[in-house]
């Protein structure tokens, strides 16, 4: 995060004026995420961690790779990019994992395949996701 950038900071320059929520997400491994509630409505906002800028992230690519993905029925709306930060804006959905017996059942391992392999047919992500 930039120094002296905070979720707070962050969601008040992206709705400015208006009263939001700050929820931290557990279990980002490079980013920092938050669920900010607004207006009646849920958001994720991802924000970058230390240095991970030498990973080579192209956000751009990252946010078509994640617009499709939403348009194959495999991930949230995205709502924005922040510039020149490159923090995310998607929709929050509300869910839960999924436990491990329900995953060995045949019909649950059917629906995921179906998924990735919509997300496959979808078209080319412009772009890469890694800085070799």
């Amino acid at each position: 995060m930039p120094v002296g950038m905070d979720a707070s900071a962050a969601a008040e320059r992206i709705w400015p004026g208006r009263e939001v929520k700050v929820t931290p997400l557990s279990g980002g491994i490079t980013n920092h995420n938050f669920r900010i509630d607004v207006d009646g409505q849920s958001f994720v906002l991802r924000m970058a961690g230390a240095q991970t800028s030498l990973l080579g992230i192209d956000r751009h690519v990252e946010r078509e790779a994640s617009r499709r993905a939403a348009a194959a029925g495999v991930g949230p709306a995205v709502e924005d990019l922040i510039e020149p930060e490159g923090w995310l804006v998607t929709r929050f959905i509300d869910g839960k994992p999924i436990p491990i017996e329900e995953m060995r059942r045949h019909d649950t391992i059917r629906r995921v395949a179906a998924a990735l392999h919509r997300f496959h047919d979808a078209l080319p992500i412009p772009g890469r996701f890694d800085s070799h």
